[in-house]
């Protein structure tokens, strides 16, 4: 069986941990626990602190400019489920 994928399209780039970091950083560790890969989609890339804690749950990190809107870039974000 094919390890499931969950992208999740978020349109920020923190430049501060809070607690909403902290519910995504919980949400990818429970995902990893039941052998879901997250895949964390910013609008931009994040400090490489920030992505060291992200990674260290096993999510994988991405980033989408939303420029052009983010309907205009959903072909892209689907790339990253797979």
């Amino acid at each position: 069986m094919t390890r499931q994928t969950l992208a999740l399209l978020l349109d920020s780039a923190p430049l501060n941990w809070t607690s909403q970091e902290d519910r995504h950083l919980k949400l990818c560790q429970a995902l990893s626990d039941r052998d879901v890969k997250p895949v964390l989609v910013f609008s931009e890339p994040l400090r490489e602190e920030f992505q060291a804690r992200f990674r260290n749950t096993g999510a994988k990190l991405e980033s989408i400019d939303y420029g052009e809107g983010c309907l205009h870039r959903i072909p892209e974000a689907f790339q990253y489920s797979r």
